[in-house]
This record gives C-alpha cells, sequence and structure tokens, in this order.
C-alpha cells in the first residue's frame, strides 16, 4: 500500500525561521508511506526544503517491491513569497536653534512632527 502526500502550499509568515520550515517539509516528507507487499522501498532521493523567502520543492518518489511493478509519485511543497518590505522614513528635518525655547520645545517636536 503506498500513502501518497498532497502539494502543500502555505505562506512563509506562518513560519518563525528556516528551521520551522525545514521541520515542516520534514514532518510532510514523512507522510509518504509504503507498506505490505514483499519488501517495499521508497526512495525520493536528496531533497531540502524551499527558502523563507519563497520557493517550492517538487518532490518525486520512486517505489519498489518484489512483486510489484515500479511506480513515482510526486508532490509539491510550497512557501508563498510575503508581500514586499515597505519601510517608511521621516523627511529630513533642518532647524535654527532658536527656533525653540527650551529643549523640551524641541523633544515635543521631534515626537509631534
Amino acid at each position: 500500500m503506498v500513502t501518497e502526500v498532497s502539494d502543500l502550499t502555505t505562506p512563509a509568515g506562518d513560519y518563525a525561521d528556516q528551521a520551522a520550515i525545514n521541520a515542516a517539509f520534514t514532518n510532510w516528507l514523512n507522510g509518504f508511506a509504503v507498506s505490505g507487499g514483499c519488501a517495499p522501498q521508497e526512495d525520493h532521493g536528496t531533497v531540502s526544503a524551499p527558502g523563507l523567502c519563497g520557493g517550492s520543492t517538487t518532490v518525486t518518489w520512486t517505489v519498489t517491491d518484489h512483486c510489484y511493478a515500479t511506480s513515482t509519485h510526486t508532490a509539491t511543497f510550497t512557501i508563498v513569497s510575503p508581500n514586499p518590505l515597505v519601510i517608511n522614513k521621516p523627511d529630513n528635518f533642518t532647524a535654527a536653534s532658536c527656533q525653540f525655547t527650551d529643549q523640551d520645545a524641541v523633544n515635543t517636536h521631534l515626537t509631534t512632527g
């Protein structure tokens, strides 16, 4: 009996870091299983998880058995890229020191604009 895995697509934001993606990928890989038959074997070669910034890894499992015609099974693990990073920064500010009555006035202007 062959237990296949389905394609899996998740957003990058679901993971704290690359280690979390690697663990999820390993867990997904381990969902594929073969049992019964006469000495069943599965091989998916050397594969690695996609990166934290997005991508996909397609895995092909080859199943063999002494009494079973060889078959292949393919599934894809995908990480959807996060939204682009947007950085908003204030404009430069220049003023003459005599424009303010004291340091508190400067601090207030800096925090309130």
